[in-house]
Formats: C-alpha cells, sequence, structure tokens
C-alpha cells in the first residue's frame, strides 16, 4: 500500500495520528482480504487460486492525501477515482436508481400460420390479458418502466474498482442472478480488500439465487457466456437485463456495445409449446431404441480434421478437393448436403440431423438411398423424429439444451453430461457442436456460407433446392417435372408421415424448422469472407454468431473458412483445401 505525494502537514501530532489511521486501514484491508479469500476457497476455487499469491501489475491500492482508500495507476500514480471513491459510488448509484439501465425483451402477437398449433393463439391470448390489466389512465411510456424496487431477474455489474457500489446493490436489492464482468485482474484483487465478498456469495446462494463471473475475460467470451444463461436461469429473468457501467473504460464500453447489439440473441431459438410435446413423444420413443447418448467424459484428441459440410453453393467451389481428400478427414454431412453428397458419390462419416419436424425423412429418403447410408452414423438430437433414426444402421443422440425432452433424458437416466450447447439454430451449429464434443480440432467448415452475394446463391447446384427449381424452370418451358416436384408449389412432394406426429408439413413447419423451409429473402448484410460483403438472413446469421461464441469457448480448435460466404470469426480463411493422407480411424467415439 502506497500514498500519493502530498504536503506533509505541520503539526507532527496530526502526522503521526495520521499514519496511525492509514496503519489501521491497512490491518482492516489485510482482515477483509484474508477473509474473502476463506469464502472464494470454498465457494469457487478457481478464483482463489488465482489471487492467494497475486501481485497487481497496472492498478494497485493506495491512500489519498485525505486518507481514503483509493486506487491508482501503477505506472504514473495516478488516481482512478476523481475524489473520495466511497462519494462517488454513492451518487453514481444514487443516479443509476434513479434512471437504470435495462435491456428489455419485448414481446408481439404473431400470425396463426397453422390452426394445429396452440402456441400462438394462446400466447395472443396472454397479451391482450396483459395489455387489458394496465390501468387506464396509465402512461405506456413510463408503466413498464423498470426500476430496482422489484425482484430482479438479472443484473450485470460491469467494472468493480473499489467495489462499493458492488456491496450496496447487493445488500439494498433483490438480484436473483448476479453477474460480474471485470476485464482487469487488478481491479478485482483491489475489491478483495475493500468489500465484504462473503456477505454477497451468502445472499447469493440462497432462494435459488446464483452469482457469476467473468474476470480477465474478453468481450467475446463474456457474451458467449451471457448467451448460455437462457438455457441455465430462464429466459423469464432475462426479458428485464440490468446493466450497471461502472467506470468509463475502453473494455467496458465495448463490452456495453456488444450486449446491446447481439441482446436480441438471447431470444432466438427459445421453441414453443408444440415444439415440446413433439420433443416428448420423440425422446420417448428414442430412448426404446438401441442408439448411444453422447458422452464427453472420455473424450480424446482425434488426429485426423473434421470437414463440416453444408449444403451452401462454396461446396461446389471445394467438391473435387473433398473427393480427394475424402479418406482422411472425418466427413460431417449436415441435413440436406447429404444429397448433395450422395450425387458427388462422396459417402460421409455421419450425417446431422436436428430438426423434429418428420418431414426430414422425406428429404434424406428423396436425397440418397438405403445402400448409400450404410455405414453413416446419424449425429442427432433427442428431438429426432424416430422414423429418421431407423434411415440409419448407428445413431448417437445428444440433449437438446432447454428442451422437455432433453431435460427427461437427464433426469430419468440420472446423467451428468451437460446438453450440447451451441447445437443450433442451424444443422450445421449442430455439427460443429458435435465435432468438437467428439474430439475434432482441426476443423473446416465446407458449405457452411452463411451469406449470399446474391438472393438466388442461396445452395449448391447439387442440392435439392436446385433441382426443385429447375423443375420450375421446366415448367415454364413446358418440360417433364419430375414425379417428386409438386407442380403448384415446385417443392418435393412429402408423405403424409409427415403430420403423424409434428402435425406439420414442409409449407407449414413449426417455428424451429429451418433446414427443409424454402430460403428465406436476405434481411441483412454482413462482412464477406472473400469479399466486403454478403447478404445473409437473420437465422444465418445467428448460425454464424454461435459458431463464433463455441469456437471462442473452445481456443483449443483450430478452424478453417474457404467459403465465398460470410467472415467467420476464429475460423482462418483460406483459398483452397490442404492435401491430407489417408487416415485409418475417422470415427470420433470408437
Amino acid at each position: 500500500m502506497s500514498n500519493p505525494d502530498s504536503p506533509q502537514p505541520n503539526d507532527p501530532i496530526a502526522e503521526i495520528l495520521r499514519q496511525a489511521e492509514l496503519k489501521r486501514l491497512q490491518l482492516v484491508m489485510n482482515a477483509q482480504f484474508h477473509k474473502n479469500m476463506l469464502a472464494f476457497q470454498k465457494a469457487a476455487p478457481a478464483i482463489f487460486a488465482e489471487y492467494v499469491n497475486y501481485q497487481p501489475q497496472s492498478l494497485r491500492l493506495s491512500f489519498s492525501p485525505e486518507g481514503h482508500v483509493t486506487l491508482v495507476n501503477a505506472t504514473n500514480n495516478s488516481a482512478i477515482y476523481p475524489a473520495n471513491p466511497k462519494a462517488f459510488c454513492e451518487q453514481q448509484l444514487a443516479e443509476y436508481k434513479a434512471s437504470p439501465f435495462c435491456l428489455q425483451l419485448n414481446f408481439n402477437k404473431s400470425g396463426i400460420a397453422n390452426p394445429n398449433y396452440i402456441h400462438a393463439p394462446l400466447v395472443n391470448e396472454l397479451l391482450d390479458s396483459y395489455q387489458n390489466q394496465a390501468p387506464a389512465n396509465s402512461d405506456p411510456q413510463t408503466s413498464d418502466k423498470p426500476n430496482l424496487d422489484q425482484p430482479i431477474g438479472f443484473m450485470i455489474i460491469a467494472g468493480l474498482g473499489l467495489g462499493y457500489h458492488a456491496e450496496q446493490l447487493v445488500e439494498q436489492h433483490n438480484i436473483v442472478n448476479l453477474m460480474i464482468v471485470e476485464p482487469n485482474k487488478d481491479s478485482f484483487y483491489a475489491s478483495l480488500h475493500t468489500i465484504d465478498w462473503e456477505a454477497i456469495i451468502s445472499k447469493q446462494s440462497f432462494n435459488n439465487k446464483s452469482l457469476r463471473f467473468c474476470i480477465a475475460a474478453s468481450t467475446e467470451t463474456a457474451f458467449a457466456a451471457i448467451k448460455l444463461l437462457p438455457d441455465e436461469i430462464g429466459l423469464h429473468n432475462l426479458t428485464n437485463t440490468f446493466l450497471y457501467c461502472h467506470l468509463n473504460t475502453a473494455p467496458i464500453r465495448e463490452f456495453k456495445n456488444a450486449l446491446i447489439s447481439g441482446f436480441h440473441q438471447l431470444a432466438t431459438g427459445v421453441g414453443f409449446f408444440d415444439d415440446e410435446q413433439v420433443s416428448l413423444a420423440h425422446t420417448n420413443a428414442n430412448l426404446k431404441k438401441s442408439v448411444k447418448l453422447l458422452s464427453t467424459s472420455k473424450t480424446i484428441k482425434q488426429a485426423c480434421p473434421a470437414y463440416i459440410v453444408g449444403n451452401g453453393p462454396s461446396l461446389d467451389l471445394v467438391i473435387e478437393q473433398l473427393k480427394n481428400n475424402r479418406n482422411g478427414a472425418a466427413i460431417f454431412s449436415c441435413g440436406t448436403a447429404l444429397g448433395s453428397l450422395y450425387k458427388a458419390g462422396i459417402k460421409p462419416d455421419y450425417h446431422i440431423e436436428m430438426e423434429r419436424t418428420l418431414n426430414i425423412r422425406e428429404w434424406i429418403t428423396l436425397g440418397s438411398t438405403p445402400e448409400f447410408r450404410k455405414g453413416i452414423t446419424l449425429l442427432t438430437l433427442n428431438t429426432c423424429p424416430p422414423s429418421v433414426i431407423d434411415l440409419f444402421d448407428e445413431v448417437m443422440i445428444a440433449r437438446k439444451p432447454n428442451d422437455l425432452g432433453g431435460e427427461l433424458i437427464g433426469n430419468l437416466l440420472k446423467l451428468d453430461e451437460p446438453p450440447l450447447s451451441y447445437c443450433g439454430p442451424t444443422v450445421s451449429n449442430c455439427a460443429l457442436a458435435y465435432a468438437i464434443a467428439l474430439g475434432y480440432h482441426e476443423v473446416y467448415l465446407l458449405g457452411t456460407d452463411l451469406g449470399m452475394k446474391a438472393s438466388h446463391q442461396h445452395h449448391s447446384n447439387l442440392s435439392l433446392y436446385k433441382d426443385i427449381e429447375r423443375a420450375h424452370q421446366q415448367k415454364q418451358q413446358n418440360k417433364v417435372i419430375p414425379p417428386w416436384v409438386d407442380v403448384g408449389t415446385h417443392r418435393p412432394i412429402l408423405s403424409d408421415k409427415t403430420t403423424e406426429l409434428s402435425n406439420t408439413s414442409d409449407t407449414n413447419a413449426s417455428p424451429e424448422s429451418t433446414q427443409a423451409a424454402a430460403p428465406q429473402p436476405p434481411a441483412m448484410r454482413v462482412k464477406g469472407n472473400k469479399c466486403d460483403w454478403v447478404e445473409t438472413t437473420v437465422i444465418l446469421d445467428t448460425c454464424r454468431t454461435n459458431m463464433e461464441s463455441l469456437m471462442g469457448l473452445h481456443p483449443e480448435i483450430e478452424a478453417f473458412n474457404p467459403n465465398d460466404g460470410a467472415f467467420i470469426q476464429h475460423a482462418k480463411t483460406i483459398d483452397a483445401l490442404p492435401g491430407i493422407e489417408k487416415h485409418q480411424d475417422t470415427r470420433g467415439f470408437k
């Protein structure tokens, strides 16, 4: 502990008293530090191990000329706080209470695409009921204004400094789920000397409350952890997310901007009631079949690379290289890409499906033959239709996060294996999550464009989608149309089995179903992988950000992107696939 240069008092007795007070404060802080470390040793051993012998580098504790405990820059001794830190925190907290910063998820009524589904009509009724309960004379601008007097489902405190504000917030308010985001390890170390973390941990450990830490984490890592919270604490706790930014530093500003711009992603892929009914039925049936459940407890690093094959237009650019390398890599076919690989004569090791609607069976049987599917392992989720599982000799199932069927498996079988995180919203996400879970550290994203230079360039020329387009052109030219294409909708004719459990068809699928639906019109532009920008859709962009979040959580993964589509962070842009030699074993769980 140091004291910034300051004029010395003329009264020697006053100086003796001053030094005695500083020594007393030093002893108090040392005692607080040891008390906090004992608390973290029990509650968070990793934090204890990090700080038990920690030496700060950029920020350190000091005393101000007035005798206040403060935080200073280690290089030039400049104070971080403008004045008395406690007074500063109290004033800042009072201003925040008067006008708290809160990100909100708002819900609007939706159209009824399929009258057989009950979810949308019931939610619409709830929204009407909620609006009708508002007082007649209430101001719509203030009636839903967030405040700190009610239970707070989720709050993020970004930046600790000396931590006085955090201590008061927890003491004075009912925060159900609290996350501490502190980019600077030295700042958290300082707070270990100044506030009672034992009391904070204790209060957040009861009544179904929680406390999470993101210390010295990048903005990307912190946001990736937040994106997992809907599955961990429920989306209802995130509808009003309070953000308290303490110090105006560049990392805190970056985190705030990322949270604001990406907050909408928390509400993607949450499913709907009818999906849960289907999941429960499919999961129950699948548990009666001879399938394996994903277990990562004994996963080992795989020596060969993983080729994740989507059905985007860039698949055509690498298809010949894929043929040459097929015996040296584990090939994961994603959804309708199975049909494209069948046409190219490339047999994948794994096929990935993640939808629950029964029409995917028709896409599989239209695009491949039983003989071709022999020896291919289906990697899927518990939601998969049982009739799809019957198409493959070997099957592995993973638990889908935030899913009734997934919860059934976990509770019924007493599994320690967590759900497969970031396995949606598209089958390419599921393939990447599976590849990482099975131990593949070298991953190539092929045909996973996630964007297009023009709206008509949405799939590989080998895909069934392109067959449908060509059939439409044949109709216009009065030529013969393939018997499996409907002349009215120009989509594949799917059997009546598609309504067996899901009560849906390809033209009126559930909100979760994205694989077999008609290509969405582009809704936005994003950075291109080999060009300035590409057009994309909300679903494809969420696919991209979820891939980035998953790879950000696994720095051991080396990923490559040869596609002429969207830029994907953590995936190195390459022009072509490197040649590889044949590998003896490309199976990740045998």
